[in-house]
């Protein structure tokens, strides 16, 4: 199983993360829109989804749950005009 997490606090040995997503089967594109506060990923297992959270992780939602979509492989957010672009295969 794989997970997304974030980097809480960075030392000099070593950093301190805290996961955000799990149960996911390969994730793979993130991004992050800072002016909204959310994060967002693909996971490109057996089905293609594309989620988002608030940056700590809470209200994490499905955006996109596809059969046919074979894998999403870039994730932008645009702050300004509030809107998310995907590249996919």
């Amino acid at each position: 199983m794989s997970y997304v997490s974030k980097c809480l606090k960075r030392l000099p040995n070593y950093f301190v993360f805290k996961v955000i997503a799990t149960e996911l089967d390969e994730p793979f594109a993130i991004t992050v829109d800072p002016i909204s506060g959310l994060m967002f990923w693909s996971d490109n297992g057996l089905y293609t989804k594309i989620e988002r959270s608030s940056l700590d992780g809470s209200n994490r939602t499905g955006l996109l749950f596809s059969e046919i979509i074979k894998s999403v492989t870039g994730l932008a957010a645009d702050p300004m005009t509030r809107t998310l672009y995907w590249y996919f295969c």
